[in-house]
């Protein structure tokens, strides 16, 4: 039913964690639908059921736990006749003000599906990308009989054949060299089965590729390329020099300091990238409108909001209405969209030696986060490698510098680093469509309006946060999104608590900033000075401009609201693992051979479902090469792990704190939050 709606109230009702969303299709029945029989047509359902005897015949059904209830498709919107519509129009025209801009929503609600979940949309969208999805595209199990878009599909947009990588001169000897440079040096009968699977019978593979090959010919060009000096850039990837300043110790009244050139920054243009993701057939899965997903309890008949996506969430649909209430110079009356965030994760490539990169990707929150987060989804959208210190910047600040102020030095340089990089990613096209939007020629061939809902994912247990937030790391105000001290912390979870994080909100002071660059590049103070801190020290900055406040700050980027929290750096990298550590201090204190008793107890615990908890080593309490996942089942399982291990007195007190801690973080990884959920999650905090 279209409705002109301003607000929607949803009441409390219980919790829905548990109800699965509707994110796939099927065409069953609704729940609020109903079909009206009449008398004879009842009176012969009721003679077939009782067959040839005066006995009823018993209606079978399957047991639930073999039943697989199937996704629902999005319902239609409640339709209304044209005399409301009418008679809303003429009673709108006839109250409206002059020199008054009222904005009118073109809102609707879907009616609930069998789960009881509908949709209510603040702006009409062009289109539901749900309905192109299918029941194999919503599952990681094999299906042997692939199925169709229920409510159809677009038409297949030819894609483009990908380049080889370099320096291969096609697909064909990329695969066959990579078959032969991996796996065993003596083939066997299973390497000879991978060459059929993922050399031959490749989609790509094309036998013309092999004209005058020759195995030794390509080795050297794969050793020759090691020492190349220049790479084959393609899809848009070019290389620039960013530039630093280092000081020098030395009162300068022009404030440059010694200027280095660093080289190997390769990157992309962001919108270039933005135009070729959203021309990609992947992008028909694109949620363009944001929308507010209701779920009415079958027991009591109330509604509350779900939040499972980005799309869903209040901050993207209050970015969303505030985009469309502007008005353009223009004239423009395109659609309007928004949404991406970036990611950066330094990481190693090797398990031995020190080869290492720093990559920069680009994802679209318009994409379903059980998309994004399949592995062969290419959601995931490389725009930046960044480069390290060369050696002549740490030469140079070892003849400069003494030893203690050294990594002070270098510390800085990679902050100034890390900011010039993304200085040079935000171009001068980028600010120009961050501020206007930009006009992109999407995958079914109309042109849409797209404007940007930035966030920042920074992928590592406080250093990179700390810097893209340019604040001190484990500074006397350690959090980057509020100024609340160090000695505070101890009051996390109460009311005062909360109060405090909204009214103490961190700001990006510019003037602060430039002053403590004053004294170190001007002045010859040391980076960690009197002089700079007198300015950083109140608010924990660092002497490094920060590349999003500088360029986007004046358009109403906020730096600080854009970083997400990350759990797990924040709280499996973090927290638990913090708190595992000193329990196995305070086992080894009590006696030593409770550890070898925890590892055996640990190594007990059989595997669970598909990934939900991982085979336990014999050692885990060496806690070597642990990843996330790791820390995260050890905490789902520590409570009978733990149990008789420490004195009843403090048995108890450990008991609880585990229960918290796997209470909290189940709470906290959700998929799927209802407002009631959210609201245990406030008092469980």
């Amino acid at each position: 039913m279209f409705e002109n709606e301003t607000r929607s109230n949803f009441s409390n009702s219980p919790p829905a964690a548990l109800l699965p969303p509707s994110l796939g299709f099927s065409t069953s029945e609704h729940v609020g639908s109903s079909t009206m029989l009449d008398t004879s047509t009842t009176q012969t359902m009721d003679a077939e059921r009782l067959g040839g005897s005066s006995h009823p015949v018993r209606s079978r059904r399957l047991p639930a736990q073999f039943r697989d209830i199937l996704p629902e498709p999005s319902l239609p919107p409640l339709s209304i006749n044209s005399e409301t519509q009418s008679e809303s129009h003429i009673s709108t025209s006839q109250s409206m003000l002059p020199h008054v801009i009222l904005h009118v929503f073109d809102s609707f609600r879907t009616s609930f599906n069998r789960f009881g979940i509908a949709r209510y949309y603040c702006h009409r969208p062009s289109y539901d990308p749900d309905a192109f999805l299918t029941l194999n595209q919503l599952s990681n199990a094999t299906n042997e009989h692939p199925t169709v878009g229920l409510s159809g599909d677009i038409p297949d947009i030819p894609s483009i054949p990908p380049a080889p990588p370099w320096p291969w001169k096609n697909m064909g000897i990329w695969r066959l060299m990579t078959w032969m440079l991996m796996g065993s040096g003596q083939k066997s009968e299973a390497e000879v089965t991978r060459l059929v699977h993922e050399v031959i019978q490749a989609e790509d593979f094309d036998r013309t590729h092999f004209h005058g090959f020759n195995a030794h010919t390509e080795m050297n060009r794969f050793d020759k390329s090691e020492d190349a000096t220049s790479v084959d850039l393609q899809d848009g990837w070019k290389e620039s020099p960013v530039d630093i300043l280092v000081p020098t110790r030395e009162q300068n009244p022009d404030g440059n300091g010694q200027p280095f050139t660093i080289p190997g920054l390769f990157h992309r243009s962001l919108t270039s990238v933005i135009r070729a993701v959203f021309a990609e057939k992947a992008a028909k899965w694109f949620h363009l409108t944001p929308f507010k997903q209701i779920w009415k309890s079958p027991a009591t008949s109330q509604e509350q909001c779900l939040y499972n996506e980005l799309y869903t969430s209040d901050a993207w649909i209050t970015a969303h209405d505030d985009l469309q209430k502007q008005q353009r110079d223009d004239g423009c009356t395109l659609e309007c969209s928004m949404g991406q965030f970036a990611d950066a994760d330094a990481t190693h490539l090797a398990q031995f030696g020190h080869a290492s990169a720093w990559p920069v990707y680009l994802f679209f929150g318009n994409q379903s986060k059980y998309v994004r987060a399949r592995p062969n989804s290419g959601t995931c959208h490389p725009i930046a490698f960044i480069p390290t210190l060369p050696e002549t910047i740490v030469q140079f600040a070892s003849t400069i510098m003494k030893k203690k102020a050294l990594n002070d030095i270098l510390t800085h340089c990679k902050r100034e680093l890390f900011h010039g990089v993304w200085k040079v990613l935000l171009d001068k096209e980028f600010i120009e469509a961050y501020r206007n939007g930009i006009v992109i020629k999407c995958y079914d061939g109309k042109y849409r309006y797209k404007s940007f809902f930035v966030q920042n994912n920074s992928n590592s247990l406080g250093a990179h946060r700390v810097l893209l937030a340019t604040i001190q790391d484990k500074g006397h105000f350690p959090c980057p999104r509020c100024l609340i001290p160090k000695k505070d912390f101890h009051l996390l979870g109460f009311l005062t608590d909360l109060s405090q994080r909204m009214s103490r909100a961190r700001l990006y002071i510019h003037d602060k900033v430039s002053a403590a660059r004053n004294a170190i590049y001007n002045l010859g103070s040391p980076i960690k000075g009197t002089l700079p801190e007198g300015h950083l020290k109140d608010t924990s900055l660092v002497p490094t401009f920060n590349a999003f406040a500088d360029n986007l700050g004046s358009l109403g980027c906020d730096v600080y609201r854009m970083l997400v929290v990350d759990l797990l750096h924040e709280f499996e990298l973090g927290i638990f693992k913090s708190v595992f550590r000193h329990l196995l201090r305070l086992l080894y204190t009590i006696d030593p051979g409770m550890i070898a008793v925890l590892n055996g107890h640990f190594h007990q615990i059989p595997l669970f479902g598909k990934g939900a908890i991982h085979w336990f080593p014999p050692n885990v309490s060496e806690v070597h090469q642990c990843a996330a996942r790791h820390f995260e089942d050890i905490l789902q399982c520590a409570i009978p792990v733990f149990e008789g291990l420490f004195p009843a007195n403090h048995g108890d007190v450990i008991r609880k704190l585990l229960f918290r801690l796997a209470q909290w973080h189940a709470l906290a990884k959700l998929c799927l939050h209802t407002d009631e959920s959210l609201n245990y999650l406030d008092r469980v905090t």
